[in-house]
């Protein structure tokens, strides 16, 4: 008799084992190959099926040995607990909670971790489940419509049965919210600050540091670590917005955040805890964008960093994805290739609104194409390459700054060397970022459509610009990261500050428009003002 192959689902509980293993499942029924699949209590080794799946969560040193595939899941051990709280495994005022965590990885984890083929991490897998099955149909060496596939699997999903199904594994109850970080929400603060304590190396070990940022403790500096860097450089306001971007980072991804500032007392003990690293460079004070821009690769702590603008913030779970997808890159950005004969394309525009249009800038350099894009998103990763793209950018900046009014944004001089070196820029269809001073929400699609120029965006990151970051809806969006984390930093921005935006962006035009009298903008800045502290 020949021996069986021996396919293991060997993830730890609520961690999406049940998805790998139905994958994996159809991935066989797609390709017309037999498949024996069982849960480890009724495995039959003697099948007669050339091909055995398994899904088991224990450890099992036999099928260990024996298992020619071994697809291992894990998740945030706070979020199993907190799921395991939603469907009435264990109490949420046991006191074993802490206790069943460390089981949990020490008997559904940790054992598996000699043999794994392929490790998938939950956080990951909700974010690009698409990527996961192209890696599954490598590893089994199968070719499937994964659309297809993907479209089985999510029906598998929301028609589950009342009763447990011997086929698929899967029970009324087996998906709750399914949501990254859910343990916030689930558990007290008491509980999570218990399992953080006790377990803080378990926690670190699989890559899940406290999201307690009251009592953060700077992650140790670790030879080609990913990281997100910003900058705040001159008035308070940008430090304000550096420390929104950065509540809004930690609450989607646990990759370390630094801070690139001119003055660091301008940050509270409070806010400074939201950096990982806080990089003073007070020699830049007042050089403008350029300057900034081209320190950014030799001040970043990280050997891989990706740039977000301080007026930005994370709207979508969806870091990890980009991560991987930049993963690579020397250097890129958010933008377009432009080629000759496209005048009226702008580069950008410095504070004169002095323009340089796409035309001139190709036949000063004489290149078949450069890039239009925006400075509030870079990806680059530190080698000699890089180097030689910002010497050139410099180069560049030297050369042509005074034929642009002295334009001291880094925008074109960067595109220009990029297109020199040929380096390619990051569509905006990939969902990156947009950058946009007005959108609209469609709650059915969760997508925003840029009004300036109708492209439909699904962004993960939103850039506001300076003149427009204190709206409604950014100011939600920073309250609610606020309340998540729970911090309280209203003294990074004072009360003032918020009104003279609101007048600023709210009430004059309106004003200009509608020549209103002084009690109606009166009254109009209370109830607005009232609106943003509720919110």
């Amino acid at each position: 008799m020949s021996r069986k192959k021996l396919i293991v689902c060997a993830g730890a509980r609520r961690s999406g084992s049940t998805w790998a293993f139905n994958a994996i499942r159809l991935l066989f029924e797609n390709n017309q190959k037999t498949l024996y699949y069982s849960y480890i209590d009724k495995y039959d080794p003697s099948h007669p099926t050339e091909v055995h799946l398994v899904k088991t969560h224990i450890f099992d040193e036999t099928l260990a040995k024996d298992a020619d595939i071994v697809v291992s899941n894990i998740r945030d051990p706070r979020d199993i607990i907190a799921s395991e709280i939603r469907i009435g495994k264990i109490k949420e005022n046991s006191p074993m909670l802490v206790e069943r965590i460390s089981n949990i990885i020490r008997e559904e984890f940790s054992p598996w971790r000699p043999v794994w083929d392929l490790l998938i991490r939950y956080e990951d897998f909700v974010a690009n489940k698409f990527a996961y099955l192209a890696k599954l149909m490598d590893l089994l060496e199968l070719d499937a419509d994964k659309r297809k596939v993907y479209n089985q699997l999510e029906y598998l999903g929301k028609n589950r049965k009342s009763k447990f199904d011997d086929n698929f594994l899967y029970h009324k109850t087996h998906v709750t919210n399914g949501k990254v970080m859910s343990y916030s929400d689930d558990l007290k603060p008491g509980q999570i600050s218990r399992i953080e304590r006790e377990l803080e190396q378990d926690l670190l070990e699989l890559n899940y540091h406290s999201a307690t940022l009251l009592r953060h403790k700077p992650l140790k500096k670790r030879v080609g670590e990913e990281g997100y860097l910003t900058m705040a450089f001159g008035e308070p306001k940008y430090f304000a917005m550096a420390c929104n971007l950065a509540m809004s980072l930690r609450w989607h991804d646990s990759r370390p955040v630094a801070l690139l500032c001119d003055d660091k007392s301008k940050l509270t003990d409070q806010t400074k805890a939201l950096f990982d690293y806080i990089v003073e460079a007070k020699h830049l004070s007042n050089q403008g964008y350029m300057s900034y821009k081209t320190h950014m690769p030799k001040l970043s702590p990280f050997q891989k960093t990706m740039f977000v603008d301080s007026d930005s913030i994370v709207v979508r779970d969806q870091l990890n994805r980009h991560w991987h997808r930049l993963d690579g890159h020397i250097f890129t950005t958010i933008g377009s290739k432009i080629f000759r004969g496209h005048n009226g394309q702008l580069l950008g525009y410095d504070s004169k609104e002095i323009r340089w249009d796409a035309d001139f800038f190709l036949n000063e350099l004489g290149l078949p194409y450069t890039i239009r894009n925006n400075g509030g998103f870079y990806y680059f990763e530190k080698n000699a390459a890089l180097d030689q793209l910002i010497d050139l950018s410099i180069e560049y900046h030297k050369k042509y700054c005074e034929t642009v009014a002295n334009y001291n944004n880094e925008e074109p001089f960067f595109a220009a060397a990029m297109a020199t070196l040929g380096f390619e820029p990051i569509e905006i269809a990939e969902n990156v970022m947009a950058t946009t001073n007005n959108f609209k929400l469609y709650k059915k699609t969760n997508g925003y459509v840029m009004n300036w120029s109708k492209i439909p965006v699904q962004p993960t990151i939103i850039h506001f610009f300076n003149g427009t970051c204190f709206n409604w809806f950014y100011q939600v969006l920073a309250r609610r990261y606020q309340k998540k984390l729970k911090l309280n930093l209203k003294g990074y921005r004072s009360r003032l500050d918020d009104l003279r935006d609101l007048v600023d962006l709210e009430l004059k035009p309106i004003y200009r428009r509608l020549n209103l009298n002084k009690l109606a903008i009166h009254n109009k800045i209370v109830r607005l003002y009232r609106k943003c502290l509720k919110a």
